[in-house]
């Protein structure tokens, strides 16, 4: 989900990105759709992928803040 703080992506090149199988990437977008932390946006075949909202992208960076600030502790 980090990648998607960047820019929208569609879930093979998610997966490309992360190294993992297109249905696990799938998997974990369709939860975090669910919980309206990323939205979607089509064009023809292909879904896009974005952060859903600031309030998203906010959590996601404090979440990624805290991680840094222990793993330097």
């Amino acid at each position: 989900m980090i990648i998607l703080l960047q820019r929208e992506m569609d879930v093979t090149s998610i997966a490309s990105a992360v190294g993992l199988a297109q249905s696990s990437v799938s998997q974990h977008l369709k939860k975090l759709r669910d919980a309206r932390t990323v939205a979607t946006r089509r064009l023809a075949q292909t879904i896009f992928y974005r952060i859903a909202d600031d309030s998203a992208a906010r959590l996601l960076t404090t979440a990624l803040v805290v991680t840094a600030r222990r793993q330097s502790a």
